[in-house]
């Protein structure tokens, strides 16, 4: 079997300065691709370029580090503006930036509120219909969704996290069908519990110490999302995890839920 490249393709990964995204911009570059790496945090992004660079060989590609705010739809243009300078088709974008609160809902700020779904959800939307419109016009490109298993079971005290994770759950599910007669692909992709700090910004250390052990890395996960890519796949639950996905449609979820620590 010929051994996945993505040497010549043009690679967008959102939220990459750190965690999931940061794998998953180098693990594209070691692969060959010209991984425009988008994040609100430039100097983070700056130190994950240098570091490529370092390990840079035979084959292997670049990261160009973004300013970029998904919030902001100017942000999310000027971003797709730079991409266009340099001439490149747009092969692959990784929708992964997302952020949490845990909090009950009628304690959520509006400012957290405003944070949590405008980066979550719409920032994705936005960067979707730019891709898509650059895409249309290749006839081909593959889109990525960064899911969850919130997207598929709330979590009390994760209200907001868990409507956006349903709303990129119901976007990639229609978007595929939207997109099913041309060259482009849709893979929703659904993690599980990740050794991230997304817990300690969330504000859920607690729940994170009780997980540490059955936690997934961010490397192996990026690998599994590359192959899903590879694959073309359009749909995947990443790790143990799968078998939660088979109880939940067996079980009534509040059964469902309460399996979830002892199955991970």
């Amino acid at each position: 079997m010929e051994k996945f490249t993505l040497k010549d393709k043009t690679v967008l990964v959102t939220g990459a300065s750190s965690g999931l995204g940061e794998s998953l911009a180098k693990k594209s570059a070691i692969l060959g691709g010209r991984v425009f790496a988008a994040a609100r945090n430039l100097d983070e992004l700056k130190v994950l370029s240098d570091e490529s660079k370092k390990e840079s060989g035979d084959g292997k590609g670049i990261i160009i580090p973004v300013k970029t705010d998904i919030r902001n739809l100017k942000s999310v243009k000027n971003l797709f503006d730079e991409i266009d300078e340099g001439g490149n088709d747009i092969d692959i974008v990784i929708n992964n930036a997302a952020i949490g609160h845990n909090s009950k809902i009628q304690d959520i700020s509006d400012g957290e509120l405003r944070d949590i779904v405008n980066t979550n959800l719409i920032g994705s939307i936005s960067v979707t219909r730019e891709a898509i419109n650059r895409m249309l016009k290749q006839n081909n490109g593959h889109l990525v969704f960064v899911s969850s298993l919130a997207g598929k079971l709330a979590f009390p005290n994760l209200s907001i996290y868990s409507a956006t994770k349903f709303g990129i759950e119901g976007l990639a599910e229609s978007i595929r069908e939207e997109l099913s007669e041309t060259g482009i692909n849709v893979t929703t992709v659904r993690p599980g519990v990740m050794d991230t700090n997304f817990f300690a910004t969330a504000g859920m250390n607690e729940f994170a110490d009780t997980m540490k052990n059955k936690m997934q890395s961010p490397d192996d996960v990026a690998d599994e999302i590359i192959n899903a890519i590879a694959n073309k796949s359009h749909d995947v639950t990443i790790g143990s995890d799968k078998r939660f996905m088979l109880l939940l449609k067996l079980l009534p979820k509040s059964i469902a839920r309460k399996l979830l620590p002892y199955i991970t």
